[in-house]
């Protein structure tokens, strides 16, 4: 295999064990698999579900159920026996915005859970294509060691055939045995790391072990190239993060229950109606009772709530400033990556391949010596 297909094709990479699929794995498909298996995405789907069911009780137009009471018993004096009764039903009712404070918390949740489902789709998709990009790579690792020790182990035999003629001294054999060694051992190193590879995408995608198929990964799935100033590339990440959207969303979730809180120390009449029975005269009366907030004004909650909104502007502000951070360290790993790339262009890999082929032919046939030959591997 030479360079040019080892660096620029990536087309139909065959890296799983003896057991093959009919179909080979191309990224859309291997991402999709990855999504359906996750158990974190799992996880965050059934968060979403449980924000949105608080989001339907927080909606619900009173905040507690009527409340029934009745009583009854005979009453008796001197001149005769009556029975008397009592039936009351009340409704407390929140007062102050309480009710719209907690349905801005809990549709706040929502919006968080559903961000936070989004970021975890996008990380398993970009791991994903990291598996992939490193399995791809480590089979062509191996491929390429594998040539590097068919070319050693030629310079070796073509060594010992010259020092049998004559031609060379036995310290060429000698280091070309070495030579030889080192590139057995290179492919060693590089078949573990493929196998690593392999195995971590399987496990990844859910595959059993020796069962993945071979995959596509070709050149033209680089990715978007970075482009604009490195300011633009951090706003637009700080306006795009799904983890910078849930942790914003987080921090609306806190100043609303802060809110609450706040809006709690109101206190929540309860309005009723009671109908009585007594001594044969029907009394209907309204009711109203009001609980005076004279020593529990929800101080512990109210503290604690404004806590935890200290607490989401503090990891709001940590989280932008590593975002800004990633955009810096991966634009430049980007740039860096794409510049090597485009350096290794058709006509520098082909004439890599052919400067090698010609060098191993005229070591085996006494043209350069063993030294000019190290140098061109």
């Amino acid at each position: 295999m030479s360079l040019r297909e080892g660096v620029l094709s990536l087309v139909a990479v065959s890296i799983a064990g003896a057991a093959w699929a009919s179909e080979p794995l191309t990224l859309p498909a291997a991402t999709e698999r990855a999504l359906t298996r996750s158990p974190d995405v799992g996880a965050a789907e059934a968060e979403v579900r449980a924000a949105r069911s608080r989001l339907d009780g927080a909606s619900a137009l009173l905040a507690s159920n009527p409340e029934l009471s009745a009583s009854a018993g005979p009453r008796e004096n001197a001149e005769r026996r009556t029975f008397d009764y009592e039936a009351a039903l009340s409704q407390r009712i929140e007062l102050g915005g309480q009710r719209g404070a907690r349905v801005a918390a809990a549709r706040a949740a929502v919006g968080a859970a559903e961000a936070r489902l989004s970021g975890t789709r996008a990380r398993v998709a970009i791991e994903v294509r990291e598996a992939m990009g490193r399995a791809s790579a480590a089979h062509l690792r191996a491929e390429i060691a594998e040539e590097a020790q068919r070319f050693a182990d030629q310079a070796a035999k073509a060594a010992e055939r010259r020092f049998q003629a004559g031609d060379v001294a036995r310290i060429d054999v000698n280091s070309a045995r070495v030579e030889r060694g080192r590139a057995a051992r290179g492919a060693l190193e590089a078949e573990r790391e493929r196998l690593a590879a392999v195995a971590e995408l399987e496990l990844l995608l859910g595959f059993e072990p020796g069962t993945l198929p071979a995959i596509v990964l070709g050149l033209d799935e680089r990715g978007r190239v970075a482009e604009g100033s490195l300011a633009e590339l951090v706003a637009e990440a700080l306006a795009s993060r799904h983890d910078i959207a849930a942790a914003r969303l987080d921090l609306t979730v806190a100043e609303a229950e802060a809110s609450l809180a706040i809006r709690s120390v109101v206190p929540s009449p309860a309005l009723g109606l009671s109908v009585a029975r007594e001594e044969r005269a029907t009394i209907v009366l309204g009711t109203v009772s009001v609980e005076i907030p004279v020593f529990a004004r929800n101080q512990g909650e109210r503290g604690a709530t404004a806590a935890r909104v200290q607490q989401a502007r503090i990891a709001l502000k940590a989280l932008e400033r590593r975002a800004s951070q990633e955009v810096r360290l991966a634009t430049e790993r980007d740039r860096s990556a794409r510049r090597l790339l485009d350096s290794l262009d058709p006509a520098t890999a082909a004439a890599l391949a052919e400067d090698l082929a010609l060098a191993t032919r005229a070591y085996e046939t006494g043209q350069i010596e063993f030294l000019r030959y190290q140098q061109v591997r």
